[in-house]
C-alpha cells in the first residue's frame, strides 16, 4: 500500500503517515499550498488526492479521465496545477474559496509537451522534466498560449525539476543522479 509520510525536518524523527485511499493507488508527486493543504498526484486512478491541514486521511479532490496518468503537480500564485504524462496537457485545477474543485482547466501550450513528469514553478514560470525527448523545459504565463521553451535537451530521463533564483536543479530515474542547470542555459 502506497502511503505518505511526514518527518521533522529538524530531527529527521518520523511523526505520521497517511495510506492512500482504495486498493490500487499511487502516490507520484505532491505539492503543498500556503493554507498547508497538501496535494498527491495519482496517475493509476487519474486523480488528485488532498490532505487538508488536522485531518487523518486523504481525500480524493478530483478523479477526471483526463487526468489519466497526471503526473507532476504544482502550486503557481496560489494556484494548483498537474500535467499527464499521458496526454502531455497541462491543466489549472481551481481550488474554490471553500476548498472544493472547481472546473478543470486545460492551460493551450504554444507546442504540446511529450511525456511530461515532475514539474515546479517559480514566479510566471513553471519548469517541466520530460522524460521524451529527455529535456527540460519552461512554460511562461503571460497569457494564452503559454509559450513553451527547451531549457536544455540531452538528458538521460529526466524526472523532476527545482527552480531557484539560479540554477535550475534536476533529478533524474537512475540512482545517485541530480544535476544543477542555470536557467537558459
Amino acid at each position: 500500500m502506497n502511503r505518505s509520510l511526514i518527518f521533522d525536518l529538524a530531527t529527521g524523527a518520523f511523526k505520521q503517515r497517511w495510506p492512500l485511499p482504495g486498493p490500487t493507488n499511487s502516490c507520484n508527486d505532491m505539492t503543498v499550498m500556503a493554507n498547508r493543504t497538501v496535494y498527491v498526484s495519482d496517475p493509476s486512478n487519474g486523480r488528485v488526492l488532498r490532505l487538508k491541514p488536522g485531518a487523518s486521511d486523504l481525500d480524493v479532490f478530483i478523479k477526471d479521465d483526463r487526468l489519466n496518468g497526471v503526473d507532476g503537480i504544482t502550486v503557481m500564485n496560489e494556484r494548483l496545477y498537474v500535467n499527464s504524462i499521458s496526454s502531455g496537457k497541462v491543466y489549472r485545477v481551481p481550488v474554490e474559496a471553500n476548498g472544493d474543485v472547481g472546473a478543470l482547466v486545460e492551460i493551450t501550450l504554444s507546442r504540446p509537451l511529450q511525456s511530461p513528469d515532475g514539474m515546479r514553478a517559480l514566479g510566471s514560470r513553471m519548469y517541466v522534466a520530460g522524460s521524451r525527448p529527455m529535456q527540460v523545459s519552461m512554460l511562461e504565463f503571460n497569457g494564452d498560449p503559454a509559450p513553451v521553451t527547451t531549457i536544455k535537451g540531452g538528458f538521460k530521463t529526466p524526472t523532476a525539476v527545482a527552480p531557484t533564483a539560479a540554477p535550475l536543479s534536476m533529478s533524474r530515474s537512475d540512482p545517485n543522479s541530480c544535476r544543477q542547470q542555470p536557467p537558459g542555459t
